[in-house]
């Protein structure tokens, strides 16, 4: 008997899935989006975690009353990414920065050229960051060596925190195919250098 009562309902949940096979499909693929996007929120939270831990190591060793503070100015294309360009810096590599105890300088970029217009005028900083994607940086390594007193600066380290749609050069020096995780790489060898 309660065979039967079951083989009924698998046969009545059968057509109804069989007469709304359009919403039972939609349903399937918005379910799997999901499931989809919350394991790599999930992964990314993991990463930012384990990031924050190791950013904090650095953050907490001892340093003189005279000594500065190691001082890196990001040029930002706000931009960047569709527009999403300072959402991501701030969410994934600002917080790492802050929690290394680096002293942070933010340059929003609003136009062309702006960001060569800035790497010619740039001093008084240990390490230059280009937050964008790939015209960004091309354009800040173009004012840099426009710079007339380039031979100064020859030793200063660029480091790329790709925040871009392509990110062809940090794809390059941080493959990965994650964004966040190309990120986060990037902003660990700032730290870590």
């Amino acid at each position: 008997m309660a065979l039967a009562t079951v083989a009924g309902k698998l046969a009545s949940v059968g057509g109804t899935l069989r007469n709304h096979w359009k919403k039972t499909v939609f349903l399937v693929g918005a379910s799997a989006y999901g499931a989809d996007w919350y394991k790599k929120k999930l992964e990314n939270d993991d990463l930012m975690a384990r990031c924050c831990r190791e950013a904090l190591s650095f953050g907490s060793s001892e340093q003189g009353v005279f000594d500065q503070n190691y001082h890196v100015t990001v040029i930002l294309n706000p931009a960047a990414s569709g527009g999403k360009g300072r959402k991501l810096f701030e969410q994934y590599s600002a917080p790492l920065l802050h929690l290394a105890g680096i002293k942070v300088s933010v340059q929003l970029t609003e136009g062309r050229d702006e960001a060569k217009e800035l790497m010619k005028i740039m001093d008084n900083t240990d390490a230059v960051l280009i937050a964008g994607g790939d015209g960004t940086l091309l354009e800040a390594v173009t004012g840099f060596l426009r710079r007339e007193d380039a031979g100064l600066y020859s030793n200063t380290p660029l480091g790329v925190i790709p925040v871009g749609e392509k990110n062809t050069l940090a794809s390059r020096l941080f493959p990965s195919s994650d964004q966040v995780k190309q990120m986060t790489e990037a902003t660990m060898a700032v730290i870590k250098q």
